[in-house]
């Protein structure tokens, strides 16, 4: 079974580490303190580069087969895992195929000016 695991957002900062024993009741010290206005977890997959994908990660195609995008972010939609694309349209269920095909080059908090390229 896959171990969940997650990253927050406070408004300026990103937090990884020791988070995810954090979710379950939310009475950890990091909900108290740094108040998270973004929760996003990790999908269960890599990029080309061995870097693990969240929710909200900017990702560029690298060799996606049958798809030709040339961004995306990374959203939970209709129950699962999907790359949100400029206009509007959705790369539906993001799974293990896709992994080391695709690179994560930022993400929609720190990184927004990479989707307005």
């Amino acid at each position: 079974m896959r171990k969940f695991k997650f990253r927050a957002w406070d408004g300026e900062n990103m937090y990884y580490e020791n988070f995810t024993e954090y979710i379950g009741g939310y009475g950890c010290m990091f909900y108290y303190f740094r108040k998270p206005k973004l929760i996003m977890q990790y999908v269960g997959l890599k990029d080309k580069n061995g870097k693990e994908i969240y929710e909200g990660d900017i990702v560029k195609n690298i060799q996606l087969i049958d798809e030709d995008f040339e961004t995306g972010v990374i959203v939970f939609d209709s129950y699962a895992f999907s790359i949100s694309l400029e206009g509007g349209e959705f790369l539906p269920c993001l799974y293990e195929a896709t992994e080391g095909f695709i690179e994560v080059i930022g993400n929609i908090q720190e990184n927004p000016e990479l989707l307005k390229e």
